[in-house]
């Protein structure tokens, strides 16, 4: 097990069989659904900054590009993976994340897993990006999502709108 030296983080974290084993910071609840993006992923903040989400607490508030008001992150999800799915855009962004991941396209959320390169994900300010690529990439670290306040559950990761936690589960809960 791997120690944490950061404030407000768990002691430990596992990978099992290649699954996320997820370790709650609000509640100390595990949880056996993650959907999680790679540490290093840029989070847009509601004062127009952006932050690493490894670096993001509960309490701050996060953009949201379907409301006209920022959100706040009420619980975050972190655990290990060893692959990740890499999305590469037509403009050079890219997002590290699980397969179960939730992405903003022109015809609603879909999966990590599932998007091809005949789709376009959304961007802030109603914009979108045609999908260039999509891989499966060793990865063998930590990772992270947000949960957040209100209805919306999206937020912007390297600049693409993803949905949160909660969305997640939802999605999967429907399948």
């Amino acid at each position: 097990m791997e120690k944490e030296n950061k404030p407000g983080l768990p002691d430990s974290l596992s990978a099992m069989g290649g699954q996320c084993d997820t370790k709650c910071l609000n509640s100390g609840v595990r949880r056996a659904v993650c959907g999680c993006a790679a540490e290093d992923t840029r989070i847009a903040l509601a004062d127009g900054c952006e932050r690493e989400i490894k670096d993001v607490r509960i309490g701050e508030r996060v953009a949201n590009e379907r409301l006209d008001h920022p959100v706040t992150v009420t619980n975050i999800m972190i655990g290990v993976e060893q692959m990740l799915y890499c999305l590469s855009l037509a403009n050079g962004s890219t997002l590290m994340a699980t397969g179960t991941h939730p992405v903003l396209t022109e015809e609603g959320f879909k999966p990590m897993q599932e998007l091809t390169t005949k789709d376009s994900v959304r961007t802030p300010a109603k914009g979108s990006q045609q999908v260039k690529d999509i891989t499966m990439v060793k990865y063998e670290d930590r990772v992270y999502n947000l949960e957040l306040s209100g209805d919306s559950h999206a937020m912007v990761c390297n600049g693409l709108i993803v949905g949160d936690f909660q969305m997640e589960n939802n999605m999967l809960m429907k399948r």
